[in-house]
């Protein structure tokens, strides 16, 4: 998700005038930024929109069930509400085994819910026919917070970062100093017993929860602290405390975490990060040229700058690739993981209208001498990132790496090819376009199995023998287009 910082949604609002540094100082800021602001805030509510869900056929009787990092977990809440009403028709929670029964639904369409402690396991759209068929699901799955932190201690220290002092507000917002957040009411809540502790931040701004239990617990932030991304809101996060975790501290960070939302996130990266990189991850284009202008560093710490916009396929992303470029960029330099700016252009998720600076971007690195054939630590090309970036079914991605002299056949060190991740998602577009350029259909992965074999569906629900055909999520703004049947018939008529 695009994360639009204050100075961006500023330059956006006002035009090439709002740039100009001496009107900048003369801003009015106590009326003008609140205004900009709002209206700022207006844009990201509507950005921030959900995605509507892939409508799924289920049975009358469904079987639900939740888990947390591979185990069951009781007492999350399910509810079905009739996609036009508000009130359930059902409401339950899920036994020692994580699973709940749904009994003799009516014919119609649903919202599946499972949470717990606010947090959703999952949500689904379903439909139950008067007929099922071949499609029609009898289980769904979720993961309750399988994102959460996991910690030997919970211990650790709130900071963030204020504008800077030099008097111009460009440089104010690129060259941030770090602060601490002293005084901060922090509350630690078992998920499932409803034990609760209490605790503030001391005066460098750190906290500590001794002697606790082995357990989940939801961790609750006080918000109300400022920060140079804005005031930060309540912030809660699901932590699971486990003696054998060699994790024993939380550094939490202030950040715009997306939606023009302000929460403390966990940050094991330095909070030291370079103006550039913050600039370029704000999507801010004039910050950018002021900072390359002074000469600024575009490689620090394993990270490369132009790896970092060029995997931002916004129209910002495309216009502060060039910049970099312009200045001197290596297209071939990579990160600590091997990755180069031509993969993170391949892997960003494509979501329309940024698709379009996503090929804008390609064609940029790919005229300026990008390698379509360089691989990351793990053998990856770009042509195999693009063919299993799993959230569109563009061919158009992989026709223009092919044009450029990628290999078609590559494979990375567990011998998976291009045509295998294309396959894996249920790209008929894709597969078909590998199949056309040479892709060779009998090529084994280091495992034995085919590009077939991973068009496969799951054969059960225990079934753990990957690789499988992926099932996505398809909406307004995600299109997968993914058909596994379809790939399958394809590749066997290639046989």
């Amino acid at each position: 998700m695009q994360v639009v910082g204050v100075i961006a949604c500023l330059r956006q609002l006002g035009g090439p005038a709002a740039l100009n540094r001496r009107k900048l100082r003369a801003m009015k800021d106590s009326i003008l930024q609140m205004s900009l602001l709002l209206m700022c805030a207006v844009q990201a509510a509507f950005a921030c929109e959900s995605r509507s869900l892939e409508l799924r056929k289920v049975s009358p009787d469904l079987t639900v069930v939740v888990t947390h990092r591979d185990r069951p977990i009781a007492g999350i809440e399910v509810q079905v509400v009739p996609d036009k009403g508000t009130e359930p028709v059902f409401t339950g929670t899920t036994n020692e085994n994580g699973t709940i029964l749904i009994r003799r639904l009516t014919v119609g369409r649903y919202y599946l819910i499972a949470s717990h402690a606010d947090f959703e396991a999952g949500r689904e759209w379903i439909e139950v026919g008067a007929v099922p068929d071949a499609k029609t699901k009898r289980r769904l799955d979720f993961q309750w917070a399988d994102w959460s932190y996991e910690t030997s201690r919970v211990a650790g220290s709130l900071t963030g970062r204020i504008p800077g002092s030099t008097g111009n507000k460009l440089m104010d917002v690129a060259r941030p100093v770090k602060t601490i957040y002293p005084g901060v009411d922090i509350t630690l809540r078992s998920a499932f017993s409803g034990d609760e502790y209490r605790t503030v931040s001391d005066n460098n701004g750190a906290f500590l929860f001794s002697n606790l239990p082995d357990g989940i617990y939801v961790i609750t932030i006080a918000g109300g602290m400022k920060s140079i991304t804005g005031i930060a809101e309540v912030t809660r996060h699901v932590i699971d405390v486990k003696r054998t975790i060699n994790r024993t501290s939380l550094p939490l960070q202030l950040r715009d975490t997306g939606c023009y939302r302000t929460e403390f996130q966990l940050a094991d990266d330095p909070i030291d990060r370079s103006p550039l990189l913050e600039a370029i991850d704000k999507d801010d284009v004039e910050v950018v040229r002021l900072l390359l202008s002074k000469h600024a560093s575009m490689n620090e710490s394993g990270t490369n700058a132009l790896v970092m916009a060029a995997g931002r396929g916004f129209p910002e992303g495309a216009q502060i690739t060039k910049l970099l470029l312009d200045s001197g960029a290596d297209p071939n330099m990579a990160n600590s993981d091997g990755w180069t700016p031509l993969m993170s252009a391949e892997g960003f998720i494509y979501r329309e209208p940024w698709g379009v600076s996503s090929h804008i971007i390609t064609k940029e690195l790919l005229v300026r001498g990008a390698n379509p054939n360089a691989r990351s630590k793990t053998g990856k090309t770009p042509l195999i990132v693009a063919a299993g970036q799993p959230n569109h079914d563009d061919a158009s991605f992989l026709q223009e790496l092919i044009n450029a002299g990628a290999n078609v056949n590559a494979a990375d060190e567990d011998g998976q090819t291009a045509l295998m991740a294309a396959a894996e998602k249920g790209h008929v577009s894709k597969v078909g376009l590998l199949l056309d350029n040479g892709a060779n259909v009998n090529t084994r992965d280091k495992s034995g199995k085919t590009a077939l074999q991973y068009a496969r569906p799951p054969r059960n629900r225990h079934d753990d023998d990957f690789p499988q055909c992926y099932e996505s999520l398809s909406s307004d703004d995600l299109k997968p287009n993914n058909d596994c049947e379809a790939t399958r018939q394809l590749l066997k008529s290639r046989m």
